[in-house]
């Protein structure tokens, strides 16, 4: 990956106190990035000082190594006032990322209501693509009747940067190919908090790699309820709504929450234990899938079908009821 001088090259006029230009002015004018500007590490590269011709000073080779937001250039020469730049990015086309933002709610699918109740938000972040990310953070909806308790379990460089009514920020580290970060952001129940209501949360993941700056992904959705005790189960299983079909009947169900244009792997488990697999589908880009089933030749019972994102790693199941014609 190798950076290419800026498409626009700066050109710097020395003026006179009225604002005109000096044309008598032919010294030497120096550029640098202003410190603290853009990525830390950053080099600036070509010809870094030129001669002033009538009042211009005109650079025609710049460029910057790093991808990076907010760079501000200075120009400075001698018996003058220094300038900077407005600040701007620099992207160098390089590989993508492949970032995959995975979430677990614990307890689940029931939440007690208890104010000392600590409800886990765990997430995962990895990167599977050859490029590397930066400014990666974390914006995380609050769910209504729950209130922020605090980070743990974290990776280093994981840190809360900011928490408002809605939203939980928190930045993770850059990302380069198979790292991946983790923590735990946990919550809990408020007063607005009741029983019976369903919540759904995910998280949305902002970054820049090097085809790109402000890129989002959102997270697989995790599904629970406020009840009056806790489940035991993590949300690595979903349950879905039980349905129910007369053999014979074909049915249509959705399933929700993976990520977007993920691979799912479906099948369906007989009464008897075995299963009988129903291929795989991509999610649509809200994380959705619609299943097709066709109960002729189903003997009546209980049918678990099942879908296993394989970018999400989360099973979500609904119970089939097959009952015989009257």
């Amino acid at each position: 990956m190798a950076s290419s001088a800026f498409t626009t090259q700066p050109v710097v006029t020395a003026q006179d106190a009225n604002g005109n230009t000096a044309t008598s002015f032919n010294r030497a004018v120096t550029v640098a990035i202003k410190s603290g500007a853009g990525t830390t590490g950053a080099l600036l590269s070509g010809t870094l000082t030129v001669n002033a011709i009538n009042g211009v000073a005109t650079f025609s080779n710049l460029k910057i190594n790093k991808s990076g937001r907010g760079y501000v250039l200075v120009f400075n020469a001698t018996g003058l006032t220094s300038a900077q730049s407005n600040p701007f990015n620099v992207v160098i086309i390089g590989q993508p990322s492949d970032l995959i933002p995975q979430l677990r709610v614990s307890p689940s699918p029931v939440v007690a209501i208890s104010p000392e109740n600590l409800v886990s938000f765990s997430f995962k972040v990895k990167n599977i693509g050859v490029g590397s990310t930066s400014y990666v953070r974390l914006e995380i909806p609050i769910p209504q009747g729950l209130e922020v308790g605090y980070l743990k379990n974290t990776s280093s460089g994981v840190w809360v940067t900011q928490v408002t009514t809605t939203t939980v920020t928190i930045a993770l580290p850059s990302l380069g190919q198979d790292q991946e970060v983790h923590g735990t952001l946990l919550f809990r129940p408020n007063a607005n908090a009741v029983i019976g209501t369903e919540i759904e949360a995910r998280y949305k993941v902002v970054f820049d790699d090097e085809v790109g700056c402000g890129k989002s992904l959102n997270s697989n959705t995790q599904r629970f309820v406020f009840g009056e005790t806790n489940s035991s189960e993590d949300g690595a299983i979903q349950r879905g709504a039980a349905i129910s079909a007369t053999v014979g009947e074909k049915v249509s169900l959705v399933q929700k929450g993976y990520l977007a244009n993920e691979i799912v792997s479906l099948w369906y488990t007989k009464p008897d234990g075995t299963s009988v697999s129903l291929g795989e589908q991509r999610a649509n880009a809200n994380g959705e899938i619609t299943i097709l089933l066709n109960t002729a030749g189903f003997a009546p019972g209980d049918y678990a079908v099942v879908g296993y994102g394989n970018r999400s790693e989360v099973t979500q199941v609904n119970i089939l009821t097959v009952v015989a014609a009257s």
